[in-house]
């Protein structure tokens, strides 16, 4: 692990990552949320809604 950043790097070759179940649901989530997102494009306050 890199100290301080919460990376952990790892030197094994076939190294995967856990499958994650995403529904329908979550996929329209976020597609909602990117359209909400992007109607506050060029306000004040769309660098604080822009963090993540």
């Amino acid at each position: 692990m890199l100290p301080g950043s919460g990376v952990i790097i790892t030197r094994k070759k076939n190294f995967k990552l856990p499958a994650l179940s995403i529904e329908k649901s979550d996929f329209f989530a976020i597609y909602l949320a990117e359209e909400l997102l992007l109607q506050h494009e060029g306000t004040p306050s769309f660098d604080s809604l822009t963090w993540l």
